[in-house]
């Protein structure tokens, strides 16, 4: 956690006129960048809120804040696992994450999950069965299924 506080405006990168809440970059950024796609920037990649100009990437990514954060991260997670490999290649500054493992879960002889078998279908019922109705008997019905569906939420 930064003790910065989330109040202060930051600038756009697409726009300069565009002051924004710290907290609303993110969703900000992604408005902004359909607003304007023509504009050339990419994205850190270390935090997608850093958005720079292509020929200012390598210098950022070496200097990045959230670059050390990643890099203690990567570090803890080679003493836990040997078989893991965890690298960042300082030679194009692309961060390369790779795991070997034994598992193969294209292997496993599983049927497909149905969610029609587990569905109760005295719990739903469509509107074909409440058309023609009158309004007292629709609500009843429906008063009739939500006491319903409470009491098997209850009996799991």
């Amino acid at each position: 956690m930064t003790s910065e506080p989330d109040n202060i405006l930051v600038t756009c990168p697409y726009e300069p006129s565009h002051r924004i809440f710290k907290y609303r970059i993110q969703s900000h950024l992604v408005k902004c960048a359909k607003n304007h796609p023509n504009v050339k920037k990419v994205k850190c990649p270390f935090d997608v809120t850093h958005v720079l100009n292509p020929k200012d990437l390598e210098e950022h990514v070496e200097e990045c804040p959230n670059r050390a954060s990643l890099k203690m991260f990567l570090c803890k997670e080679e003493n836990y696992s040997n078989s893991n490999t965890s690298t960042i290649s300082n030679n194009n500054s692309a961060l390369t994450h790779s795991f070997e493992s034994t598992e193969d879960w294209d292997s496993y002889n599983c049927p497909t999950y149905n969610p029609n078998r587990i569905i109760d279908p005295n719990l739903v019922r469509g509107s074909s069965t409440i058309s023609g109705l009158t309004p007292t008997e629709k609500d009843k019905i429906r008063m009739e299924d939500a006491i319903r569906r409470r009491l098997n939420i209850f009996s799991r």
